[in-house]
């Protein structure tokens, strides 16, 4: 479009580039160390977590660092834009989940992260998937038991995560092997 009174031609330019920059902020935010919560995956199936020693300014500044290796000379958001996505089109939160995770999850994640193998790389990815739908089958089935009416049934819980303080573990397996040290 020509604006005669300006001698200025107008065009969309401006905002071709605004959505390159915002694909090229979505992309750098994937490409984020995120886990997820092996036991609440059921409340929250989607929620990833990213460590707790993590916060927006320092993500901001990988970022930055990020674009200076793999985008040179592409303009970078702002801090306060890169907040404003971070918050909310990702479900990613800093603090650890609540609960432990799952031993298993933790072996067969690192293991599918370090498979050269593709084969291989796809049979551990099958493995996890099996596993978790264990887990949820298992979590199902508990809150079908809680819910159950009948007097003659009686289901229990117990949590002892909370009841000894000890350093925070969120592996399953070392944090109640740590409960049982040898006094």
């Amino acid at each position: 479009m020509f604006l005669p009174w300006t001698n200025v031609a107008v065009t969309n330019r401006p905002e071709k580039s605004k959505e390159i920059r915002h694909s090229v902020l979505r992309d750098h935010i994937k490409s984020l160390q995120t886990v997820t919560c092996h036991y609440s995956r059921a409340r929250n199936p989607h929620r990833h977590y990213l460590e707790c020693n993590l916060t927006i300014p320092k993500l901001y500044q990988f970022y930055v660092e990020w674009m200076n290796v793999n985008h040179p000379g592409t303009e970078k958001v702002t801090q306060s834009y890169y907040h404003k996505t971070f918050t909310n089109e990702f479900n990613i939160a800093f603090h650890p989940p609540k609960s432990d995770t799952c031993s298993t999850c933790d072996k067969l994640t690192i293991s599918i992260k370090s498979a050269t193998d593709e084969a291989a790389r796809q049979h551990l990815q099958e493995q996890l998937r099996q596993h978790k739908a264990k887990a949820s089958e298992g979590q199902r089935l508990m809150k079908e038991k809680k819910e159950n009416k009948n007097n003659n049934v009686a289901v229990i819980c117990i949590d002892l995560q909370q009841t000894i303080p000890i350093p925070k573990l969120s592996t399953s397996v070392a944090y109640y092997h740590r409960k049982f040290v040898d006094v």
